[in-house]
């Protein structure tokens, strides 16, 4: 293909066209392949709910399927209800290492380092109960064996921590 600079007029008006037709179709695909990617992201969270489901039903928590690994997980974390009234309760009760003083003028509540005591001290935990729920988050990993190999050794890292 020549250089643009050394394309005649008729050469560059027949290859703008050429530009903007291949545009056209570019764009076309990529809408399609949008449109793809959507309708499988889809079927794949249909396909992790219905999983979870069978998962749970079977009591599976490490299994291997095939040529594959299924594997259970579930956090259960803490949500907060009520700020304002947990940060008085905060005050009133002098734990202050809890409270972060972010200027001045606004108090917060530190949640990291309160959601951290509450699993060492349950007595911690239980005298705010008023002001936290739990979250339950639960899915399914469906992978090789190679790398259902990784994941559990990066698991058992993060618990050496």
């Amino acid at each position: 293909m020549k250089n643009i600079e050394e394309m005649t007029f008729e050469e560059l008006v027949d290859f703008a066209k050429h530009t903007d037709d291949s545009i056209a179709q570019a764009e076309e695909a990529v809408k399609a392949g949008q449109e793809l990617l959507n309708l499988m992201q889809e079927q794949k969270a249909k396909i992790a709910a219905k999983l979870l489901v069978m998962v749970k039903e079977r009591n599976i928590k490490d299994e291997k399927v095939n040529d594959l690994f299924v594997t259970y997980f579930s956090k259960e974390d803490i949500t907060w209800l009520d700020d304002a009234g947990l940060l008085k309760k905060l005050q009133e009760n002098g734990a202050n290492e809890f409270i972060k003083v972010v200027t001045k003028t606004t108090t917060s509540i530190d949640k990291n380092a309160l959601k951290k005591a509450f699993k060492t001290n349950e007595a911690l935990k239980e005298s705010y109960k008023n002001f936290y729920g739990t979250k339950l988050t639960e899915y399914v990993a469906v992978t090789t064996e190679e790398n259902h190999s990784k994941m559990l050794e990066h698991i058992e890292e993060g618990y050496k921590k």
